[in-house]
């Protein structure tokens, strides 16, 4: 679960109505039966870097079904020279005109200092189809020494990549109206017609 917040205080002003009621109890109850499957949950407080995203404003949440997250953790000390990387990385998609997006997020809280996150949302899963295709253009755009050094800084200041694929689901999202808008038919599906009642059995005559 998702959720995007424009600064810590409004999520804490969040926080402060969802102790209203009828809200309050609300939550309590779903929290109470949800809880009866769950076996953990944990939270992660992530800031977005404007610096670490690619064509952010082709991200359309509305038609993105498929979410792949990108976790990265950095080795301590060598956070400024994963920022200037990513940096090189960018600019060799743009130069390959790479058909993606993605957002670029460094966490704060609920894991290891040095975890980076990177969003990228699919409208399917046909990019995955096309991954070589696009690792080609992004080596071609990078450059053999741009290559070389990119996995040798991978190498020294990298100590965990790992990449995790997501199916959205409308049925346990809370969206705007603008964005079920988008695609009525995903966001805010018809239930299934009932199914007409069987009929009675005849009574039997004496």
């Amino acid at each position: 679960f998702i959720e995007a917040f424009p600064s810590f205080e409004m999520s804490e002003k969040w926080q402060g109505e969802s102790e209203k009621q009828p809200l309050k109890s609300a939550i309590e109850e779903a929290d109470a039966q949800d809880g009866a499957l769950r076996e953990r949950s944990n939270s992660m407080w992530a800031v977005y870097r404007p610096q670490l995203a690619y064509r952010a404003d082709k991200l359309d949440v509305g038609k993105m079904r498929f979410v792949r997250v990108f976790t990265y953790h950095v080795r301590l000390g060598h956070t400024a020279e994963f920022m200037a990387e990513a940096a090189v990385v960018i600019r060799a998609y743009d130069r390959a005109n790479a058909d993606r997006s993605f957002l670029g997020y460094e966490v704060k809280a609920g894991a290891p200092a040095g975890t980076f996150l990177f969003l990228e949302g699919l409208t399917s899963l046909k990019p995955l189809d096309d991954a070589d295709a696009l690792n080609q253009a992004f080596a071609s755009a990078l450059g053999a020494d741009g290559l070389k050094k990119l996995n040798e800084f991978d190498a020294a200041a990298v100590s965990l990549e790992e990449v995790n694929l997501f199916q959205v689901s409308p049925k346990m999202s809370y969206v705007s109206k603008t964005t079920e808008d988008e695609d009525p038919a995903f966001w805010r599906p018809k239930p299934p017609a009932a199914k007409p009642a069987a009929p009675a059995p005849a009574k039997s005559g004496n």
